[in-house]
């Protein structure tokens, strides 16, 4: 097992996404990011 970071390098920070814990559930909320992403690396 690696340590905490140790492979950090190979990713590159895009942004951060700030979410209203009142307004969304979190099962929903991972359905709609794992959709986006199936969507992304489509492209």
């Amino acid at each position: 097992m690696g340590e905490t970071g140790c492979v950090s390098w190979m990713f590159e920070k895009k942004g951060i996404i700030l979410v209203n814990n009142n307004v969304c559930v979190e099962d929903e909320f991972m359905m709609l990011v794992l959709d986006a992403v199936q969507r992304i690396s489509k492209q």
